[in-house]
């Protein structure tokens, strides 16, 4: 992952952020890109990684606009989808993966 651009989605849930950090501590990217809908996760995420501000590019957007992931995506190298959209009704809970391909 040296010198790469990585896209994550869903970079600022549990798993994305404990990834972004191992690759910050670990490897030499160019930029990570990141794509969630919580501006809030977001602001959160920047701040905790500061002396990566750098290397860190935010998008808000939902991994259902796919105008939205093409642009976030646009000549990345890596890619890890770890986003998910769920539905919670009082019987279960649904989870659904949506995958575009470009």
């Amino acid at each position: 992952m040296l010198n790469n651009k990585i896209f994550n989605n869903g970079g600022t849930g549990t798993i994305g952020t404990a990834l972004i950090r191992y690759i910050l501590n670990n490897n030499t990217p160019n930029v990570i890109r990141i794509l969630s809908r919580d501006e809030t996760k977001q602001a959160f995420l920047k701040n905790s990684l500061k002396k990566y501000e750098e290397k860190l590019r935010f998008f808000i957007g939902d991994i259902r606009d796919k105008d939205r992931l093409s642009r976030a995506m646009e000549n990345v190298d890596i890619v890890f989808h770890l986003a998910a959209i769920f539905e919670r009704s009082s019987s279960y809970r649904r989870t659904q993966c949506i995958l575009w391909y470009f």
